[in-house]
C-alpha cells in the first residue's frame, strides 16, 4: 500500500502543467468561462446524446482549457448535484475538483486530495463535499465510514474514484471521465442524464 500511495503522489504531485494554479476562470465561473473550450477549433466540444445521457466530449485540452472546462461545469451545478470523477493516477481529478471549488466559492485554498481522511467539506454557498475513495478496497467500508452522509440536497458532492464504491454514487450523478497524464493534453467526457430523464 505504501508503494502504491507513493506512486500516486508522485504521478499526481509532479504534473507541472496540471498542478494547482492561480484563479484561472474564477472570475468568469458564472458567465462565459466555457468560451475558452467550446468556441475554438483547438478545443471543439462534441455533444452526443444516447441512452438518455447527454455528453460533452472535449479532446486535446491543455491545462488552461482543462481548468476552464471545470469552471464551465461549475456554473451549471446546483445544490444536490453529484459529480463522479474517474481517470487514472495523475489524470487530474483533484485539479479538476480544485477548479470546480474555485469557480463555486472564489478560492481553492482548502482543497486537497482527501486521500487519508476520505472526506472533506468546503463551506460556501452551496457547501461542497469532496470524497476521494481511492483507498477503499471493499465498498462496504463506505458505509462503515459514514460516507453516505456526504450526499445531501443542500450540498454539491464531488467523488473521486467512484468505481470503488458503485453503490454509493446515485444513478443520476454527472460523470466526468478524464483521460491522459503527465504533460499530455487531456480528453474529458462529461455525461449527465438528459433533461427530463435525470
Amino acid at each position: 500500500m505504501a508503494t502504491e500511495m507513493a506512486d500516486r503522489e508522485k504521478s499526481e504531485g509532479h504534473d507541472s502543467r496540471f498542478e494547482r494554479g492561480g484563479n484561472d476562470g474564477a472570475h468568469r465561473a458564472r458567465d462565459d468561462a466555457d468560451n475558452d473550450v467550446a468556441h475554438t477549433h483547438k478545443h471543439q466540444v462534441f455533444f452526443v446524446e444516447e441512452c438518455g445521457v447527454a455528453s460533452d466530449v472535449l479532446p486535446f485540452l491543455d491545462r488552461d482549457a482543462f481548468v476552464a472546462a471545470a469552471a464551465a461545469l461549475a456554473a451549471s451545478l446546483r445544490a444536490g448535484d453529484v459529480v463522479a470523477l474517474s481517470g487514472g493516477l495523475g489524470a487530474g481529478k483533484t485539479t479538476f475538483v480544485r477548479a470546480l471549488v474555485r469557480a463555486l466559492h472564489g478560492s481553492d485554498a482548502a482543497v486537497s486530495s482527501p486521500t487519508f481522511v476520505f472526506r472533506q467539506r468546503y463551506p460556501g454557498t452551496p457547501p461542497v463535499e469532496h470524497l476521494d475513495v481511492y483507498r477503499i478496497d471493499d465498498p462496504a467500508e463506505a458505509a462503515d465510514l459514514g460516507l453516505a452522509d456526504a450526499f445531501a440536497p443542500d450540498t454539491i458532492t464531488l467523488v473521486e474514484w467512484p468505481e470503488r464504491v458503485p453503490g454509493l454514487v446515485p444513478a443520476g450523478a454527472i460523470r466526468v471521465a478524464i483521460e491522459g497524464s503527465g504533460d499530455a493534453p487531456r480528453r474529458v467526457r462529461i455525461d449527465r442524464p438528459a433533461l427530463g430523464l435525470g
